[in-house]
């Protein structure tokens, strides 16, 4: 693993509406070695829901911010 601040601070890196896609992001960057968590205000109980006025955020450590969203940027690219 490797060496990190003290920067115990989590930021959100990226917003979605699909608890799909922050699950996708979180396994990606936890590829790449950069902790994630998602925190989804998303209905999943529910057949018909309100979609984009419900988010999920991805929480990176603020030490790994930069790197989380460049990876993000170059994987939307794709």
């Amino acid at each position: 693993m490797r060496n990190r601040n003290n920067d115990d601070d989590w930021v959100i890196v990226y917003t979605t509406s699909t608890e799909f896609e922050a699950l996708l992001i979180k396994g990606m960057l936890e590829n790449e070695d950069i902790p994630a968590q998602v925190l989804s205000q998303i209905d999943t109980t529910r057949q018909f829901t309100l979609g984009a006025l419900s988010i999920a955020k991805i929480f990176v450590l603020k030490s790994d911010y930069e790197v989380a969203k460049k990876l993000i940027e170059e994987n939307e690219k794709k």
